[in-house]
């Protein structure tokens, strides 16, 4: 074998190593403190999705193993990035006892607007006052608060997160197990 590709398969073995040793400490390392430590109560909340239904977070929570409140905008364009991924997310879990809330402070027609171009199947709610953005501390978006079946914080996600979807699938599977 010449010395070329010697070395590029060990670049590949070193980035690989690299890779998986970074997708595990991603995945165990603590969250930065936030207003919702991990273990508390989530604030909860009622608030009304697009067509006007009440959606009530202690329901909700309680008829889940996960709930996921992302907070997230139109013109935002890590949300829009991760919307997808939500979906993903939502079509693989849902039935298997995993709920999305989507929350966002814009005006309904805007969000309708966009939905109408970019549809999504699980639940976006209204915060217009951001009472609830507030309640929970949202300070940036894309932010995705994890809540278990009692309502208590799981993790604080703040932006684009390239393993949330081996994030909740670790979290479902864990739940499986108890």
């Amino acid at each position: 074998m010449n010395r070329p590709a010697i070395m590029l398969i060990a670049a590949l073995a070193v980035s690989g190593t690299y890779s998986v040793g970074l997708k595990a400490y991603l995945l165990n390392r603590e969250d930065p403190e936030t207003v919702l430590p991990r273990g508390e109560a989530a604030p909860t909340f009622e608030l009304a999705t697009l067509d006007g239904t009440e959606l009530d977070l202690a329901q909700i929570a309680g008829e889940n193993k996960i709930v996921l409140v992302n907070f997230w905008a139109t013109w935002c364009q890590p949300c829009r990035l991760e919307m997808p991924q939500l979906e993903r997310i939502y079509d693989e879990y849902h039935g298997q006892g995993l709920e999305i809330l989507a929350i966002s402070a814009e005006d309904p027609s805007t969000i309708e607007a966009f939905l109408a171009e970019h549809p999504y199947s699980y639940p976006i709610l209204v915060d217009p006052d951001r009472v609830v953005a507030e309640r929970y501390g949202i300070e940036a978006i894309p932010t995705t608060v994890m809540i278990d079946a009692d309502g208590k914080v799981i993790r604080v996600r703040t932006g684009l997160s390239p393993i949330l979807e081996a994030e909740i699938k670790r979290l479902m599977e864990r739940d499986d197990e108890r």
